[in-house]
């Protein structure tokens, strides 16, 4: 499967008017008694580690406190989420440790240092991934979500576990929740404020925060090991290269005439992998796939040319056959019966039904 993460950046149509003006997304409801505004950031790397590494600590204190019920369970979840502010505040003193020792900074970092941790309300998907809710309102307005903080909540959930590209778990990011406004004239407590309505709001908002940035696929990849004859080499050097394989070391074992080559596979690429590889080296090389990392597919899925250059270079159809990202965005959605923008007719003046045939 994939995930989608976002950039530290804004898509290009979104700056003509200042980036500081397309960070921040308002929605409200149909009666205009609720309205919310949020933007979206990337989630800095050792912050999104450390969460990921001890997910499955995570996971069995949230899931303890689903079973318990009542008083228990907000009591074991505040304790998740207790653990898991520990865990963000150890990443970020490890950070500014390796900045003082060898210089390594973060871009955006600074927003994390002085972040009261508190403020930190929920982790997604699932209540324990690499996604954080963070609430950022002036003091004294905490108490206002308190009604509704249930339905943000799940709203958070919703857009964590399908993303808004093609309905794909999130990676890496953070929700910042910068001003709601409730209208508790109507029931006293905002109890005439639909659940539904808050949902659909606050979730319409958070996925637009996320569209508004450089929203990007991010892919498993196996470590291949496989051990060839120098005789077929070249030949499973094309069997990885037609499937977006990238070599990352060669070696001849000594004394003998075989070489051991290693390299990463995208998952999605690794279906038919073996069989293929045998069928082309004579059964002379056979694949070890073990699980590796998550990389960050550096295309845009939203990549169309705008100045004279790029159409030039790209054309006009011709760049979302080769756009890769695009691809398996377009893929993913007709799996999942979703909407998917293509041209059924590219070329109508070639059409042989305007031909008279006779």
């Amino acid at each position: 499967s994939l995930w989608i993460s976002i950039l530290d950046a804004f898509r290009r149509k979104d700056t003509s008017e200042g980036s500081k003006r397309t960070a921040y997304v308002t929605k409200s409801n149909t009666s205009s008694n609720f309205s919310i505004t949020v933007r979206a950031i990337p989630l800095p790397k050792c912050i999104s580690d450390a969460l990921t590494e001890q997910k499955r600590e995570l996971d069995t204190l949230f899931r303890s406190a689903k079973t318990s019920g009542g008083h228990a369970e907000r009591t074991k979840a505040a304790e998740g989420m207790i653990c898991a502010r520990e865990l963000i505040r150890k990443a970020i003193l490890h950070q500014e440790k390796e900045k003082k020792e060898h210089g390594n900074a973060q871009t955006g970092f600074g927003f994390w240092k002085r972040l009261d941790l508190s403020r930190i309300i929920a982790l997604g998907p699932d209540r324990t991934g690499a996604n954080v809710l963070v609430d950022v309102r002036k003091k004294g307005t905490e108490e206002s979500i308190s009604h509704v903080s249930n339905a943000i909540s799940t709203a958070f959930q919703m857009v964590m576990e399908k993303g808004p590209l093609c309905e794909e778990p999130m990676m890496g990011v953070a929700l910042l929740i910068e001003d709601m406004k409730v209208d508790r004239k109507a029931g006293g407590s905002g109890s005439l404020l639909s659940s539904g309505q808050i949902i659909q709001t606050t979730r319409d908002a958070f996925r637009e925060a996320i569209l508004i940035r450089e929203a990007r696929l991010i892919e498993p990849m196996y470590l291949v090991e496989l051990q060839c004859s120098e005789t077929v080499l070249r030949r499973l050097y094309a069997v990885i290269g037609k499937r977006r394989g990238r070599i990352i070391s060669e070696d001849l074992r000594e004394g003998t005439q075989t070489f051991i080559v290693k390299c990463y596979l995208p998952v999605e690429r690794s279906f038919g992998f073996a069989s293929s590889l045998r069928g082309r080296t004579s059964g002379m090389a056979s694949p070890q796939l073990m699980f590796s990392h998550w990389e960050i597919i550096p295309e845009d899925p939203f990549f169309v040319p705008v100045t004279d250059e790029e159409k030039e270079e790209f054309g006009s159809a011709a760049v979302l056959k080769a756009n890769l990202a695009r691809t398996l965005v377009d893929g993913v959605r007709k799996r999942k019966g979703l909407a998917v923008q293509e041209l059924i007719v590219q070329h109508a003046e070639k059409q042989r039904t305007l031909a008279r045939k006779k």
